[in-house]
């Protein structure tokens, strides 16, 4: 148990989640419903995609270390209208310019290291 505890420890060291966007279980994390094109703000968090065609979130240009936001196909129709995750500058997600959902009511959680985007 104890080696648990200190990865958690170190984990939370490297990634502060704690210290960039705290959840107040009385107030519900801003949550947006898109049916079209978007472009993220510094207070968004949750995006639920509900689309009939392809949409594109576009991330927040010079985003904070461990900035993060999830991206969740409520629809269900993913499969065949793709939602595609863009950069606004010349940070990349995993490696790429871009990262796409193609999976029914699929998600991704995108958090900002201080350099780039990766994806959980």
């Amino acid at each position: 148990m104890a080696k648990i505890h200190t990865d958690l420890n170190r984990f939370r060291k490297v990634y502060p989640f704690h210290r960039t966007r705290r959840i107040n279980p009385q107030v519900s994390p801003p949550i947006l419903t898109l049916t079209a094109n978007y472009t993220a703000k510094r207070d968004d968090f949750i995006f639920n995609v509900s689309a009939s065609s392809a949409i594109t979130v576009t991330l927040l240009a010079n985003p904070q270390a461990v900035e993060s936001f999830i991206v969740k196909d409520i629809s269900g129709s993913a499969q065949n209208s793709i939602i595609t995750i863009n950069t606004s500058d010349s940070t990349l997600i995993d490696g790429t310019s871009n990262s796409k959902i193609g999976i029914n009511f699929g998600s991704s959680t995108f958090v900002f290291d201080g350099n780039n985007w990766h994806t959980y």
